[in-house]
């Protein structure tokens, strides 16, 4: 079977749901990606997407249980959604990647002797629609706008990994101590 890794950074890490991993272990040295809170999802939680203007945060992976790269993809875009497969980033060994994000994945993909990896390639939504990063105080006004979706909102911003450490994040963070 080829060694595959499934890339988290959000609610794949903690609610995995039907993903096919292979012993369902995350591992804290995945790549570093610049990921932020920066995506209004369908049921209106601010979620994590790779932005690549941003700082790098720490990733976390698991070996993916599927056989193929093609499986992996799919079965990651089904999790997700499901969501079209072009949303799903995807490189076999020995790929570069097209931008500065992808090539750390591929540096990491063959550093950890990997056949393969999958992500999630979701780009940014600000709460007007626009794909745009939206700044930490858009972010707090956005996110007490809720109401009934807060504590939904609130905890995925509390579960997603402990490592990462973003201004957007330290401002929702406050704002739930503050209420």
């Amino acid at each position: 079977m080829a060694k595959i890794a499934v890339i988290g950074f959000g609610s794949l890490v903690w609610d995995p749901r039907e993903l096919k991993l292979a012993d369902g272990e995350w591992h804290k040295d995945g790549p570093k990606l610049p990921v932020e809170f920066a995506r209004v999802s369908q049921d209106g939680r601010l979620t994590l997407v790779i932005a690549p203007e941003l700082k790098p945060q720490p990733t976390r992976w698991a070996y993916s249980g599927c056989r193929t790269l093609g499986e992996a993809k799919a079965d990651l875009a089904k999790r997700e959604g499901p969501t079209p497969e072009k949303n799903i980033g995807a490189l076999k060994k020995g790929e570069k990647g097209s931008d500065a994000t992808e090539q750390a994945i591929a540096s990491w993909c063959e550093k950890k002797g990997l056949d393969g990896v999958v992500w999630t390639k979701l780009s940014p939504k600000a709460p007007d629609g626009s794909e745009r990063i939206i700044t930490p105080e858009e972010a707090v006004a956005y996110v007490k706008s809720l109401e009934d979706r807060l504590k939904n909102a609130k905890r995925y911003i509390e579960m997603a990994p402990e490592e990462i450490d973003t201004p957007t994040r330290r401002a929702l963070m406050k704002m739930f101590e503050d209420m």
